[in-house]
């Protein structure tokens, strides 16, 4: 069974589609790249997998455990998700600190 699976992910933005009919698997253990030019939807499935974004149709399951029905605060919880383009780091930190802030909900 895939640890990550996404069937049929489909997002549009009035009349502009940003996914369309997007699935895929990964295995445990799998490492995955995601490359293509800007616009391609790249940010969008990664919105999605969030769920910053909810699709229009299709589903996404992690450990076969469906997350569209899932608020973005507990698939953080589950240990998906997401940075920003935009980094913001807490200057007072040390660069250790700043990378842990991101592993809090593991490490409390």
């Amino acid at each position: 069974m895939p640890i990550l699976s996404v069937r049929d992910l489909t997002l549009r933005f009035g009349g502009i589609v940003a996914l369309d009919s997007v699935s895929f698997d990964v295995a445990v253990g799998q490492i995955v790249g995601l490359i293509g030019p800007n616009g391609a939807g790249k940010t969008t499935l990664f919105n999605c997998l969030s769920r910053l974004y909810t699709p229009d149709r299709g589903d996404i399951l992690f450990e076969g455990r469906p997350l569209l029905a899932l608020a973005p605060h507990r698939i953080a919880g589950l240990g998906i998700g997401r940075t920003f383009q935009n980094l913001a780091l807490f200057p007072t930190l040390t660069v250790l600190q700043n990378v842990m802030i991101g592993v809090h909900s593991r490490t409390r």
